[in-house]
């Protein structure tokens, strides 16, 4: 018998295979932005913010040849750019968001086939450029072209270019993709600490704000801290007031980065039922669970559970928060004394905004200066919208009882047609809602706004046709009728109104 060695070669090639890596759009973006805020925070001390402008800003850009991931964090020397470029090798310090020294390769040859990494450190004098052509790299051909400039010490920046894409976002996507990074970095965001802007647009902000329910004084949001499997758990759950399923579910946060969360967080079955169904449970139960010692997947989209820690975490969850699961899942005529809404601050911020508002020249001219036109003109002016409307699917069709309900979202219409047209042809109700509408552009609150607007339309044309029942109408019947319509418990049912997207 004889005993020998083979030796185990890695070959240049695997680096094709990381354009197959299973990655969504936001996550291979992710990569990029946990190493800017991890640079960040390993280098806080000497990273000083201008003004008012946290230290931290991230920029991505991108069109249909082109993506660019810019930060203003530490940078990079030659030594440390060396390093970010050895595939599998650790950072210096592996605890933090960046661990398996795979992130920024792994994400930049998913997106393309040609990368440049254009990087300076703070302190040092020189500002370095490498090319990675992947194709090359996977030929063997190892020597990545470089480039080295003088620069002022006090710059610090990496920005990467990646083209040749083969992931291409495009414009429909960059709703979601800002979505998923604003609840990705909520923390980050709250705290301050990071400007995010996506395409030259605004700064992202925080997820919104969260209201609880609130039940004879009590409000239900309560924290807890666990060591499951010798591994500390920590976070909190509540009841949102109002519910919706695009906002409830629990973010799971490792590091101060959410690994998943809204609009698609974690539903344990033990807590949000088998598939976790549309019912007030799954609209109202919110939460944050923080994970930090426990291991992910490389692509940091999940948690790698060990042994039985998933099960052992859901069924603690499920026994400490018992009394929440069955609060959340009760109707609110069974609650009792439930207070909620806006906070007084928030109503006081929203008066003082009206006011301006009222107080503005061109609102008060419309107002004194706007003639009452004949009802022919105004007939004339509806029709368009709701004609046009009528050439495509209702996005909503229903029976509100024995009355068919049609619900119309035009996009084709002129922002000067109306915010919204009815009609009532037979039996049927005709909701024509302007979606290219200066109003409807100023929708906040995500689904949950849309959801409001669509409403108070809706109700509108059910409160106009149901007037349209009477001989004698008087000037305040429609706001009589919508009322008893607004007084309506139906925001929150077992799926009667579920939080989805159009």
């Amino acid at each position: 018998m004889t005993s020998d060695t083979i030796r185990m070669d890695v070959g240049t090639g695997v680096i094709r295979s990381y354009k197959r890596l299973g990655y969504r759009a936001w996550y291979a973006l992710a990569e990029f932005i946990d190493n800017a805020t991890q640079s960040f925070f390993d280098n806080r001390t000497s990273l000083t913010g201008i003004d008012d402008i946290p230290p931290l800003v991230v920029e991505v850009s991108y069109d249909k040849d082109h993506l660019r991931i810019h930060d203003n964090a530490m940078g990079m020397n030659e030594t440390d750019l060396r390093r970010a470029l050895q595939l599998g090798v650790p950072p210096l310090n592996a605890n933090g968001r960046c661990e398996y020294g795979l992130g920024m390769k792994t994400a930049a040859c998913w997106f393309g086939d040609l990368w440049t990494v254009t990087t300076k450190k703070l302190g040092d004098a020189f500002e370095y450029e490498v090319t990675i052509d992947v194709e090359k790299v996977a030929s063997g051909d190892l020597e990545l072209p470089t480039v080295s400039r003088p620069k002022e010490q006090s710059l610090h920046y990496t920005t990467i270019d990646i083209r040749k894409l083969h992931r291409k976002p495009h414009g429909h996507t960059r709703k979601r993709i800002e979505t998923y990074i604003r609840s990705m970095y909520r923390v980050d965001l709250r705290e301050a600490d990071l400007w995010i802007t996506i395409n030259d647009g605004e700064p992202l902000e925080a997820d919104e704000e969260y209201h609880f329910l609130e039940v004879k004084g009590e409000i239900y949001r309560r924290p807890f801290s666990a060591t499951i499997n010798g591994k500390s758990v920590s976070g909190w759950i509540g009841i949102l007031n109002p519910g919706g399923r695009s906002k409830a579910g629990l973010a799971i946060v490792r590091r101060g980065r959410v690994i998943q969360g809204q609009p698609d967080a974690w539903r344990p079955e033990k807590i949000f039922g088998h598939d976790a169904p549309n019912d007030l449970r799954n609209q109202r139960l919110v939460g944050e669970v923080h994970l930090d010692g426990f291991s992910i997947s490389h692509t940091k989209d999940e948690i790698l559970w060990d042994d039985d820690e998933e099960f052992e975490l859901q069924n603690y969850l499920a026994d400490e928060y018992a009394h929440y699961i069955e609060i959340a899942g009760k109707p609110r005529k069974d609650l009792g004394d439930v207070t909620g809404g806006p906070t007084p601050a928030e109503i006081q911020l929203g008066i003082s905004e009206l006011r301006e508002q009222m107080q503005n020249a061109a609102f008060v001219d419309a107002i004194n200066l706007q003639v009452v036109p004949p009802d022919e003109v105004v007939k004339s002016a509806n029709v368009p919208l709701i004609e046009s409307s009528q050439n495509d699917e209702p996005v909503l069709a229903l029976n509100v009882g024995e009355i068919p309900v049609r619900l119309y979202l035009n996009a084709q219409a002129s922002p000067n047609d109306p915010y919204f047209s009815s009609d009532f042809p037979g039996d049927q109700v005709i909701v024509a809602v302007n979606a290219k509408h200066p109003h409807f552009h100023r929708i906040s609150g995500g689904a949950g706004g849309v959801r409001n607007y669509l409403m108070e339309c809706v109700y509108d044309a059910l409160a106009e046709w149901k007037a349209t029942k009477a001989k004698n109408i008087r000037h305040d019947t429609v706001k009589w009728l919508k009322n008893g319509l607004l007084q309506l418990e139906i925001y929150e049912s077992d799926a009667a109104i579920a939080d989805q997207e159009l």
